[in-house]
């Protein structure tokens, strides 16, 4: 079985979109990239346009960079992006067992 999250349904198609139940309303996305996200009837976020240009990309990659939940996430398969996503996450400091935490809540709230 395959542990990977679902996508809120508003996500526009793409590699970059937000886990559903995940987000918080915390404000990063919108705060780096206002023009990308938007919010639904309650309040949570999710991907409204997938980057076009180097300056969006370079602000979806900040959002990845800043965020505490791991709620935006990118999917996709090139190895350019893959890399300066990793390369700007390295400076982050890691919220492992958080993570982990807030997954299995996630989980069981959804059961």
């Amino acid at each position: 079985m395959t542990d990977r999250p679902n996508p809120h349904r508003l996500n526009v198609v793409g590699p970059f979109y937000v886990e559903d139940g995940c987000c918080t309303a915390c404000g990063v996305p919108e705060s780096i990239a206002p023009q990308l996200f938007a919010h639904d009837e309650e309040a949570a976020c999710y991907v409204a346009k997938q980057p076009e240009s180097p300056r969006e990309l370079d602000q979806m990659i900040d959002v990845l960079a800043t965020q505490e939940l791991h709620c935006v996430r990118y999917r996709g398969a090139d190895p350019i992006v893959r890399r300066r996503i990793s390369d700007r996450e390295e400076g982050r400091t890691p919220w492992p067992l958080f993570s982990r935490i807030a997954r299995v809540l996630r989980r069981l709230r959804h059961r």
